[in-house]
């Protein structure tokens, strides 16, 4: 074997071990590259079905609209008018109107062919004035249905109308699928799954930059294990120097052989990567981690890997011949005597340095160690900083009140008026909405907050602007209005997060907050919910201040309604109960009625709602004392012994010539044979079986109407004239009548046509923003119900009212009832959750991206232990030949090694906060290079003290035990071994002699 042949084949185990580090860092780039792949390729195929079903894009005016938009695609003007003194959108759309398909449900933009439309709050029908940029101009204003895509807050009227108030901008709506991304300015209507790939695609990034601290142990490995090779090699590479080899033909052995060692490092790496991220995700199974990953070598994955496998053997090379240059610089006669160390310092710094002085090593290992523990460093802050963008995604400040069990927080629905309750017993609480947005070809984060509740929470600071007044204006925190290059008084469009749908919102202010708080937007709740899949008056989650659990055994049930009946054996008690809490309850809720006790069984779901029954011993009719559930209120057993039970029913309002009905009643149910006589007039009537009789009213005037049964006497008033309407009879009522907070109360209109012919009304219920409109025909006698779902709501007193063609015709009064308890309820309790479609999605990307973090830490600390080790090894083997002395003169083990950690404590220690300064700078100049952002959030550590301190300890500790591994060959070692010449120890095989002079190689193990 020829000198060529030794030099590059002839491995030590030092050799080897250079091997096995190689190997783990590859295995490490190997398996977080096939991991954060196959993630982003789950994520994609999972959250398919979200596909956006079109893109929307803004334009400052219709011309360019125009200019822009393609065959297929809508132009939608847009305007704004003055209303009552506040700025409204108006957009025109074209005939027929645009519609888009999603998941098989079909999107429609209204017809605004009929004048301008107002959403569901607007209930006028009247021609107004209104104030445009061209001057002031007559518009009709109608309600129109809510949920589709265009904003509830928007009027809609056709595309001329706006051009004729004068257009202030544009939309083009494409209703066709834009590919997994769009590729230009536009926005998707469903943006969910655009967030999630735009998110892998910034992790793979993230891998990259992985990728290039990979190569750099690599590197500072083979330059380490080759430059204890060359030194050990001195007097052979004398030799083949002097009898006639070049510097070029030296150079290139040590770079074969250290393309050689990094080359199969490489190859065994990514095997044993492969090896590794199935262990990695077997253990994640096994330890109940939502993950669903399925490792496979893609053929994007191979695009990955080929080009920074081939990196870093060109790296793991060219590390290998610079190790090699100060033994083949200097001429051939000085190569076996290598040059002295640094000159002797100057007398002041003797004692110093005597002190910083190792016994065993040298500081030539300060460089390199540096250099592995500060990728280490670059790791840790990352992770750091990963962490907190991963845990902002799971709303992480304070304490957060969401359905327990939910996979994330939209997939959890909390009733927006706890909110609001919570605020009145004086606990800050801010109602909030996920969103996940994508918007010139970055994802980002959205809140649906109510503003003074938010900041009441998290304290942000406004640096610049103001804080948003209308629904339609947003903040954005400073470091996404970095990323998405907007300021106060630029409008952003933003589409749909979990349901198609599209806006506008105007930048008014830019904050600052802590962590990763101002990665987000914060739009209004309004605005929130026409973007998310929520329904009005409920929340994704409450964030409170720390509120303290209750007793979590209590029930959180609320009485809503209580009816008492007697008779001669018993007394039956109806009630209707409602579980407020997030837990479901399964309980025998204990019930007292006038000091008798009674237990019943109750199971309701988180918010259900249900009737029980239970029967008390007979008593007489009265009020009585109800308690249940902690709570206590007053119930009417029969009459109660006074008031009169009986009743007259017609309307207070009669035309001239009519004959309407007029119904007697006692306690609601019809009196059969009631007379009926009216003042003025001789005749008199008796009611039929139903209760009822007409009676015609042909003069006007006022007249007074008594009926007699039995003992009992009503009276009632009617006012006759020729000028009023037939109107319908109605009775409106709340149900149920004492709905509690966590209540959806509906509000009940019965109708009926008290008139000899038929009657149209167009019958509308408001109560506060919620309208409900129809236009009803009844016959002769014909009945009918209208009824309104209302929202949520704080305790406190609300009004219905019941329009008829637009006139007040009747109002009624409800009152929601609080409960002191429910801090402590939402404290301690949380309710099951299906868990399918996107929250499925969700819970299984997130998994991922843990299962994904958890591997790097692993494998980070491994790699980082082996190059350590490398870097060290020099400095250990150069002192090989005093640990023989001291070991020959009786030194123990134990010795040795306590040398050993004194040294890496100065040379360790030093190179650990270099490497916390290096590390910090690299990070903070890839943050300024933008290149550190992980699903939209930038990755931007803390920085803090105790981050630092714990990062630099941590580093110490791998440099502690890297020497330990470092000098364990050293100290197992007999001390004649160490002390034998490096050229005439005896190998375990003999040496070749080279063709140029004989010179003898030999293999050091």
């Amino acid at each position: 074997m020829g000198y060529r042949q030794a030099l590059v084949l002839r491995w030590s185990r030092r050799d080897r071990l250079a091997v096995l580090v190689v190997a783990v860092t590859i295995a490490f780039l190997t398996g977080v590259t096939l991991l954060g792949l196959a993630m982003a390729g789950q994520t994609t195929a999972i959250a398919a079905e979200f596909d956006s079903p079109g893109t929307v894009e803004s334009f400052d005016s219709v011309d360019a609209a125009r200019q822009e938009a393609d065959s297929g695609e809508y132009v939608l003007p847009v305007t704004t008018i003055s209303v009552d003194g506040h700025q409204r959108t108006v957009i025109g759309i074209p005939n027929p109107p645009p519609e888009v398909t999603s998941r098989g449900q079909t999107f429609v933009v209204p017809s605004g062919q009929d004048g301008v439309l107002a959403s569901t709050t607007q209930v006028r029908t009247l021609d107004e004035r209104v104030d445009t940029t061209s001057g002031s101009q007559q518009v009709t204003l109608a309600p129109r249905p809510a949920g589709e895509l265009v904003p509830d807050g928007w009027y809609v009227t056709s595309a001329s109308t706006v051009e004729t108030l004068g257009p202030t901008g544009a939309f083009v709506l494409s209703p066709t699928s834009p590919g997994l991304v769009p590729t230009d300015g536009s926005v998707p209507l469903l943006s969910v799954l655009v967030f999630f790939l735009l998110g892998t695609r910034q992790l793979v990034d993230v891998l990259l930059l992985a990728s290039l601290a990979g190569g750099v142990l690599v590197a500072v490995t083979t330059f380490s294990v080759t430059r204890v090779i060359v030194e050990d090699r001195r007097d052979t590479i004398a030799v083949v120097r002097s009898t006639g080899a070049s510097p070029q033909s030296v150079y290139a052995i040590f770079g074969v052989r250290a393309l050689l060692l990094t080359g199969i490092g490489v190859a065994f790496g990514y095997a044993l990567g492969l090896v590794l991220v199935r262990v990695v995700i077997n253990t994640a199974v096994f330890a109940g981690a939502p993950t669903s990953l399925s490792i496979a070598v893609s053929p994007e994955a191979v695009r990955l890997l080929a080009p920074t496998s081939a990196f870093i053997v060109f790296l793991g090379g060219v590390a290998g011949v610079i190790a090699a240059r100060p033994a083949v610089r200097p001429p051939p006669a000085t190569i076996a005597r290598p040059s002295s160390a640094l000159p002797t310092p100057d007398a002041s710094f003797a004692a110093l340095r005597r002190r910083l002085r190792p016994t065993l090593l040298d500081w030539g290992a300060l460089v390199p160690s540096t250099a592995t523990l500060s990728v280490f460093v670059v790791f840790v802050l990352l992770i750091s900083a990963s962490g907190g963008a991963l845990a902002s995604l799971t709303p992480d400040d304070q304490q957060t009140i969401t359905e327990a069990d939910a996979s994330h927080p939209i997939e959890s629905n909390v009733p927006a008026a706890y909110a609001e309750t919570l605020q009145q017993q004086g606990i800050a609480a801010s109602p909030e909405i996920l969103l996940f947005e994508a918007a010139k070809g970055e994802p980002f984060l959205v809140r649906g907050v109510q503003y003074e509740a938010y900041a009441s929470v998290s304290n942000p600071t406004l640096v610049r602007g103001r804080a948003p007044a209308t629904a339609d204006e947003a903040v954005i925190g400073a470091d996404l209005a970095r990323t998405l290059a907007v300021d106060v008084g630029d409008s952003l469009t933003l589409g749909g997060s979990t349901r198609p749908a599209f806006t506008r919102v105007d930048i008014v202010g830019v904050f600052t907050a802590r962590g990763v708080e101002d990665d987000q937007l914060l739009v209004s709740l309004e605005t929130g919910t026409r973007l998310s899949a929520t329904r009005d008056g409920v929340v994704n989650f409450i964030r409170t201040e720390p509120i303290e659990s209750g007793d979590s055994t209590e029930p959180t049930i609320s009485v809503l309604d209580a009816t008492a009946r007697a008779n001669e054996t018993r007394t039956t008690l109806r009630l209707t109960v409602q579980n407020y809490g997030l837990a479901p309850v399964d309980d025998a809720l204990a019930v007292s009625l006038g000091g008798d006790t009674r237990e019943v069984p109750v199971e309701l779901r988180p918010g259900q709602q249900r009737r029980v029954s239970l029967t008390f011993p007979p008593r007489a009719d009265g009020t009585y004392e109800l308690r249940v559930a902690g709570l206590s209120q007053s119930v009417q057993v029969g009459s109660g012994g006074g008031g009169n039970a009986l009743s007259i029913e017609l309307p207070t309002e009669v035309p001239t010539g009519a004959e309407p009905i007029v119904r007697v009643t006692r306690r609601g149910r019809p009196v059969t044979d009631a007379t009926i006589t009216v003042t003025g007039r001789e005749e008199t009537w008796t009611t039929a079986e139903n209760g009822a009789v007409r009676i015609r009213f042909p003069e006007s005037g006022e007249y007074t109407l008594e009926t007699t049964a039995g003992s009992e006497t009503a009276r009632t008033t009617v006012v006759v004239d020729e000028s009023f309407d037939r109107r319908f009879g109605a009775d409106l009522s709340v149900r149920p009548q004492t709905p509690s907070i966590a209540t959806r109360p509906t509000a009940v209109a019965t109708l009926n046509n008290p008139w000899g012919q038929p009657v149209t009304q167009t019958v509308t219920l408001v109560q506060g923003d919620s309208a409900a409109e129809r236009e009803l025909t009844l016959q002769p006698g014909g009945t009918a119900e209208h009824r309104l779902r209302l929202p949520y709501r704080p305790a406190g007193t609300y009004s219905v009212t019941l329009l008829q063609d637009g006139q007040n015709a009747t109002a009624t009064q409800f009152e929601v009832q609080g409960d002191e308890r429910l801090a402590a309820a939402l404290a301690s309790s949380g309710r099951q959750s299906s868990g399918g479609g996107i929250a499925q999605a969700i819970e299984i990307v997130f998994g991922n991206i843990q299962v994904l973090v958890a591997a790097m830490v692993a494998l980070v600390g491994v790699m980082t232990i082996g190059a350590t080790t490398a870097s060290f090894a020099r400095s250990i083997h150069a002192a090989r030949d005093e640990v023989g002395v001291r070991r020959a003169v009786g030194a123990s083990p134990g010795r040795i090694y306590r040398l050993v950690l004194g040294d890496v404590l100065r040379v360790g220690g030093a190179s650990a906060v270099l490497s916390v300064l290096v590390a910090s700078v690299l990070v903070w100049l890839l943050l300024s290079l933008g290149e550190l952002r992980l699903f939209g959030i930038v990755l931007r550590p803390t920085f803090s003290p105790a981050l630092l301190v714990a990062a630099g300890a941590s580093a110490l500790g791998l440099a502690l035990l890297s020497a330990v591994v470092a000098a364990t060959s050293l100290v197992a070692a007999s001390p004649a071994t160490l002390l034998a010449p490096v050229t005439r120890r005896a190998p375990k095989r003999q040496g070749a002699r080279s063709s140029t002079g004989g010179a003898e190689v030999s293999s050091d193990d």
